[in-house]
């Protein structure tokens, strides 16, 4: 059965110092033909750009079917999508586990395991904060004032990476360890609320940070999960 794979190799473009001016936080355009894959050099062709070399996360593998390109933060972050044989995946474990949503704790397993909370926001609250009053004594829209918004900008993106890497991490080895994993439906806002007062500090960052983005994935996760497990039945 052939099947594309989303994210078969996600790489950084080396742009040779060119400079891009982006329209917003994140601009990407899709190539679905015209360009070419050379997997052992670590290049690849363009249309109108030409050859560019791009340190691999992973190999490719596959038959490359498009290209996917992002401009982020003055970075160029290619993605390729491939289409090739793979076997019905079989999940390893058969085990199944509750999963209970906290504000002090990240979660917590119905097997008594738990995930601590991580908040890369208030590990860099100074250095922001900081940056943020540069930018304020600049004159709007002057030289001086883009380069210390562009700084401002690639901080947030750093506190952003960070945080994707806790909560892909956390569902990864959800996703490992258990066939079936069940979620609560709950409001994080109404949790948020009821914690306020509290002595834990940094309720609404871990709230809004970690929590509300993790859900999706997590979700995704679990479907993933049930299909394993149902192909396993039959």
């Amino acid at each position: 059965m052939a099947i594309p794979s989303g994210r078969d190799c996600e790489a950084v473009v080396r742009t040779g110092g060119q400079q891009h001016v982006l329209g917003g936080h994140e601009d990407s355009f899709r190539i679905p033909q015209g360009f070419q894959v050379d997997n052992p050099n670590g290049r690849i062709k363009l249309p109108k750009i030409g050859w560019m070399r791009y340190r691999k996360s992973r190999e490719i593998a596959g038959t490359p079917k498009h290209v996917t390109v992002r401009l982020v933060h003055g970075k160029a972050l290619l993605s390729i999508q491939t289409e090739r044989e793979v076997a019905t995946p079989m999940h390893p474990s058969k085990s199944s586990v509750g999963l209970d949503w906290g504000i002090k704790r990240f979660y917590t397993l119905s097997n008594g395991e738990y995930e601590e909370p991580w908040s890369p926001l208030q590990q860099f609250a100074v250095k922001v904060a900081k940056l943020q009053r540069v930018l304020a004594r600049k004159k709007k829209f002057s030289k001086n004032w883009k380069k210390a918004k562009f700084k401002v900008a690639k901080l947030h993106n750093q506190i952003a990476n960070i945080r994707k890497d806790f909560v892909h991490k956390s569902s990864k080895d959800l996703s490992k360890n258990h066939a079936v994993v069940f979620i609560e439906d709950l409001s994080i806002r109404n949790m948020s609320k009821s914690a306020r007062g509290s002595h834990y500090k940094g309720v609404e960052d871990v709230k809004k940070e970690e929590t509300k983005p993790s859900l999706p994935l997590l979700m995704k996760v679990c479907a993933k999960s049930r299909a394993h497990r149902n192909s396993a039945r039959h």
